[in-house]
């Protein structure tokens, strides 16, 4: 059973990849609005990748933390790591990229 809800999976997800390419043209690219297609867009690829890039980045920094404190640049490594990804994610509206 497992192994079916994985293929199913799989399945719907490179379905949903294929898919994407083909809706893109019917887009109107000229106008600057926020469409329903970028909402969803944004809400269901890029908001979790931006909180996966956020955990990761908070995590090399603490990693890195020594190093940046030795080269006294934490603020620029915080920044890079976890500030910007942490923006990108919590603070911009839905769909407005």
């Amino acid at each position: 059973m497992l192994r079916f809800i994985r293929s199913l999976t799989v399945i719907c997800i490179v379905t949903a990849l294929f898919m994407a390419p083909i809706s893109v043209p019917a887009m109107d690219m000229s106008s600057s609005d926020v469409t329903d297609a970028s909402i969803v867009g944004d809400f269901l690829i890029c908001r979790p990748l931006g909180m996966a890039a956020t955990i990761i980045g908070t995590t090399l920094f603490v990693i890195s933390l020594p190093l940046s404190a030795l080269g006294s640049n934490v603020g620029q490594t915080a920044k890079i790591l976890v500030t910007d990804p942490a923006r990108f994610t919590f603070s911009r509206p839905l769909g407005n990229f």
